[in-house]
């Protein structure tokens, strides 16, 4: 009787290779120096959080190879490299992807090599979601301890509530600008170690503005929504040096939903307003201009004439409001539509 023979399990087949990356690093590659990291947004809502490695580069596209992999068809197999230098600084190259790349909404020439800052909003090929780039920001050396003799105040640039200004509408207490004071250690006798302090410090408010700016600046698109989308965040964010060490008031979507409620309840209430002025003053030019008037005294036909004055002084000012009021609603509107929980 002859044995039975024990069939050899079939030799596993290995994984099917992918295309070879078309990419050759710089001279000048060197791995990663500081944190970084990639928050994924669609419709202004956080999705995927990627942690960036310490490597030269990280690659970005639709293969599971790729080390930031995004599935949207209109994104390449290998889409983009994200390369870093010697300073730590990282830079995007466009591998001549199909669809393109969008740093901030401004297309980028592929086979280039254009630097990221912090908050950076890329978008990839035709994907409406949004990849924010964060890094820590890049530190001078640090001034040797016998040097600093004096600590100057450096002023760094923060969100707080700034005065009611007719040409930016009503803040309703949301945060535009201001100054807050952050205190760093300078020699001041040394030009060139205040000059490194001060552009170091120029480059976070630069950074910080330039988010703010993009969040509203031209609203002609939904699905560039900024990371600050989802803090109720204000719709411009200039420059100012006021109302420093003023309280800052922190608006919530029932507060704003109020506000709404109250503007538009006070937009209604000055149409009425100036409904029944018009009617008035109509009336006042008739008795005026009539014969009636002309025949009564003098003292009567002059109170009239002021009386008419009033009414348009009154007209005047109403319409200022009304208009100012008129522009702020749809900017509270978005802030509501941005601040509104997802459970609503």
């Amino acid at each position: 009787m002859s044995e039975f023979a024990v069939p050899s399990a079939p030799t596993p087949k290995p994984p099917p290779q992918g295309p070879a990356l078309a990419y050759n690093k710089p001279d000048w590659s060197s791995a990663a120096k500081l944190k970084y990291s990639f928050e994924i947004l669609k419709n202004g809502t956080v999705v995927q959080e990627f942690d960036g490695p310490a490597r030269e580069f990280i690659t970005v596209g639709r293969l599971p190879l790729c080390d930031l992999e995004l599935e949207h068809p209109s994104i390449s197999r290998y889409h983009a490299v994200i390369q870093f230098n010697d300073d730590g600084k990282a830079f995007l190259y466009d591998l001549g992807s199909g669809h393109g790349t969008r740093i901030n909404k401004k297309p980028v020439d592929k086979h280039s090599y254009v630097p990221l800052a912090e908050g950076d909003q890329i978008k990839f090929g035709e994907s409406t979601r949004l990849c924010i780039f964060h890094t820590e920001f890049t530190e001078e050396e640090e001034e040797p301890e016998e040097t600093k003799k004096t600590s100057i105040l450096i002023k760094r640039k923060q969100p707080m509530p700034v005065e009611e200004d007719e040409d930016q509408g009503v803040t309703w207490g949301l945060p535009e600008d201001a100054v807050d004071e952050d205190e760093e250690d300078v020699d001041e006798n040394d030009p060139k170690a205040i000059e490194a302090a001060e552009k170091r410090l120029e480059e976070k408010a630069a950074a910080q503005k330039e988010r703010m700016k993009r969040l509203f600046g031209d609203g002609d698109d939904s699905d560039e929504d900024s990371y600050y989308d989802r803090t109720g965040a204000v719709e411009k964010h200039k420059s100012r040096k006021t109302n420093k060490g003023k309280a800052q008031k922190v608006e919530t979507y029932d507060s704003l939903i109020e506000k709404q409620k109250m503007t538009q309840k006070r937009i209604a209430d000055i149409e009425d307003q100036l409904k029944s002025l018009q009617d008035e003053e109509e009336e006042e030019k008739r008795q005026i201009a009539s014969k009636e008037a002309v025949e009564d005294d003098l003292d009567s036909y002059m109170e009239k004439i002021d009386t008419v004055k009033s009414q348009r002084a009154s007209k005047t000012n109403l319409q200022k409001e009304l208009q100012k009021l008129t522009k702020e609603l749809p900017r509270l509107e978005k802030l509501v539509k941005l601040t509104k929980p997802t459970e609503y």
